[in-house]
């Protein structure tokens, strides 16, 4: 959990989606596991000491970014603009011809989100 630097807002930034194998479509997971077994898997995530998370808790991590996803049906000439420490995005997928244009600023590494006044204690 963070706070947002600006805002304050309580935040759970993370991309354990992305790097979990539980988010692997299981026929690639077991091929993965079975090629390479579980220590050299090319990604992975941990709970902060060290021990696994189960797939028990990764559905619900599924699910309860399910229940907080935002949906529209998209028409030409959308655009979408978002806070990338409050919004998880791009986690549908997408077919059909699409312009990405990506502009970042205020770029903030996690020391500096840790030692802002707004920063959160990290708790048990």
């Amino acid at each position: 959990m963070i706070r947002h630097p600006l805002s304050g807002e309580r935040s759970f930034f993370n991309q354990i989606q992305l790097h979990h194998t539980f988010s692997l479509e299981p026929r690639v997971r077991e091929d993965l596991l079975r090629m390479v077994g579980e220590e050299r898997m090319p990604r992975q995530v941990f709970f902060g000491d060290g021990s696994p998370i189960d797939s028990a808790t990764m559905a619900l991590l599924g699910r309860l970014y399910e229940d907080c996803a935002v949906r529209f049906e998209w028409q030409r000439g959308d655009v979408v603009m978002l806070d990338n420490l409050l919004a998880a995005h791009a986690r549908d997928p997408y077919e059909g011809p699409r312009k990405i244009v990506v502009a970042m600023g205020d770029m903030h590494a996690p020391a500096d989100l840790a030692s802002h006044p707004h920063a959160m204690e990290l708790q048990d």
